[in-house]
């Protein structure tokens, strides 16, 4: 690499790199700098420790845009710090739709939960419209400009740099992402799947690039690679599955109630699927299946205005009843 600053590339991670810890990188290239989600361990920590995060980054010289790639806490739970009111303002967020969308319910749904608790949250809703009043919604395979909102300038140390927007196979709008500066390339691919799911379709490999100056992702995805496929990875899910719906089952029938803990973004859409089919196939209407959730009559709504981001086969097949309260 040359001395100047725009020729450089180098990645800081801000947060994560243990178990149940949120994400959050930043990502120096072509003079641009660009923060690689903002995530939080649902809420567990400290949020003066976001805080002086973004003061942090703010003293360093801020950030250009902030890149999504997941709609759970894990990847999006401090943005509200990091980009409301006590953090900084007017920086771009760059996702899919979908993040974008399931993103602000996941985080309406924790402020509604911590103030039903009596519990002060560490950000309010004004705080989450704050952090996504200036997203950039992207689309698969399109390629996006990040802006200069530094001020940096056409000058020796900014560049340009694009990114680009690759499913990841985990979540409905979940994105690997791709990021070019001329020649360089990286690649950011955190939390994908490369087996196809009930909601959406697997990643693909083809699409990502061979060698990449710097990729940048984690080992749990190992777990979901391409040695659990084929037929004996197919018969481990269906037998995870069935011995999932039978615990649930035996407890319905021997008078019990059944609670499922998930956040009401990402793979509970899953989790929906497969009960309301079960439910439907082996005609258990007398027992109740309730989905629960401040924000779940819009998260329904949502899933179904977004059926071109999930598996062509669910278009035909996702119905789902929720019953909130």
């Amino acid at each position: 690499m040359s001395g100047r600053a725009a020729d450089k590339v180098r990645a800081t991670p801000l947060r994560g790199g243990r178990e149940n810890s949120g994400i959050c990188i930043l990502l120096e290239v072509g003079g641009a700098r660009l923060l690689l989600d903002s995530g939080w361990e649902n809420g567990a920590c400290n949020p003066s420790d976001v805080i002086q995060l973004a003061n942090e980054l703010v003293t360093a010289g801020g950030v250009d845009a902030v890149l999504l790639s997941h709609p759970d806490f894990h990847h999006v739970g401090a943005l509200p710090i990091v980009l409301g009111r006590q953090g900084m303002s007017n920086v771009p967020v760059i996702c899919t739709s979908p993040v974008s969308k399931f993103s602000q319910m996941l985080l309406y749904e924790f402020v509604l939960n911590q103030k039903m608790e009596a519990r002060a949250p560490s950000f309010d809703l004004d705080d989450i419209d704050l952090a996504f009043s200036h997203v950039t919604n992207v689309k698969y395979n399109q390629r996006t400009t990040i802006p200069d909102t530094r001020g940096v300038g056409d000058s020796e140390y900014r560049q340009v740099v694009t990114v680009t927007a690759i499913p990841s196979g985990r979540t409905i709008g979940g994105t690997i992402w791709r990021i070019n500066c001329g020649p360089a390339e990286v690649l950011y691919s955190m939390d994908i799947n490369l087996k196809r799911d009930i909601v959406i379709d697997a990643a693909s490999l083809e699409q990502l690039p061979a060698s990449p100056a710097l990729m940048i992702t984690e080992a749990a995805c190992v777990s979901r690679g391409i040695g659990g496929g084929g037929l004996k990875g197919r018969r481990a899910r269906e037998d995870s599955t069935a011995t999932f719906l039978q615990a649930i089952v035996e407890t319905v029938r021997s008078g019990g109630n059944v609670l499922i803990p998930c956040e009401n973004a990402g793979r509970i859409l899953e989790i929906l699927h497969i009960l309301a089919k079960y439910w439907v196939d082996n005609k258990m209407g007398m027992d109740h299946l309730l989905y629960l959730s401040h924000m779940g009559h819009n998260v329904m709504e949502l899933a179904r205005s977004n059926l071109e981001w999930m598996s062509d086969s669910l278009n035909t097949l996702f119905v789902v009843r929720s019953a909130i309260s």
